[in-house]
């Protein structure tokens, strides 16, 4: 058998009925948070509630557990910033990075050009 690491067997990774790369349809996903939010009353936590009811539906349980925070959050119950925010931040901070670098660049422009510009040049003596 071939070892894809010392010590493991490739085999090790390979977990029979486990699919690591699911991607559930919206249906799926809605119907797995409203049942648990139904049945949320009955459990100590979200978490509990998700190992209860996960296996049922052939779901992860820290899957459906983030299904239904990130549920929770969209519907305002939880005091976190919803999905269309966190849209918005992450466009937000890729605008911030790309008006940063557009500011460097034209800082190390305004620099390289200070250097070889006569006026530039003929301003500094007038200062000394």
């Amino acid at each position: 058998m071939s070892m894809n690491r010392p010590g493991f067997h490739a085999a090790f990774f390979l977990v029979k009925g486990c699919d690591y790369a699911k991607n559930f349809p919206a249906e799926v996903r809605e119907r797995a948070v409203r049942m648990t939010l139904d049945r949320l009353p009955d459990y100590a936590s979200v978490s509990a509630a998700a190992h209860a009811i996960a296996p049922k539906l052939n779901i992860g349980v820290e899957t459906l557990r983030k299904w239904v925070v990130q549920a929770q959050i969209d519907a305002g119950v939880k005091a976190c910033p919803s999905s269309a925010e966190l849209d918005e931040i992450k466009q937000l901070k890729k605008q911030v990075r790309d008006l940063e670098e557009a500011n460097e660049i034209l800082k190390k422009a305004s620099i390289s050009s200070r250097g070889s510009s006569t006026l530039a040049t003929a301003d500094l003596r007038l200062h000394r």
